[in-house]
């Protein structure tokens, strides 16, 4: 599962301050923590903040608002 937050500045720099940067950054982010059960990576220009894995929605959920995630319809 993926969650995506777009954050304020001082949000998403106290996120980068909580998880420790331990993973080599994509290009254009600014941090990378991979952690049990999620991963979290942030980029610095668009203050987006995406956590990856099972423990995605609950490690975002810290930080703001998180929607359920919809089902896919599967066909007939």
């Amino acid at each position: 599962m993926n969650v995506v937050l777009q954050v304020d500045a001082t949000t998403f720099n106290h996120i980068q301050n909580t998880y420790p940067n331990n993973a080599t950054c994509p290009p254009g982010a600014s941090f990378h923590a991979k952690l049990k059960g999620v991963t979290v990576i942030g980029y610095t220009k668009s203050r987006k903040v995406m956590f990856q894995g099972q423990l995605a929605q609950q490690e975002a959920a810290r930080w703001g608002a998180v929607s359920q995630p919809t089902q896919k319809k599967r066909g007939p």
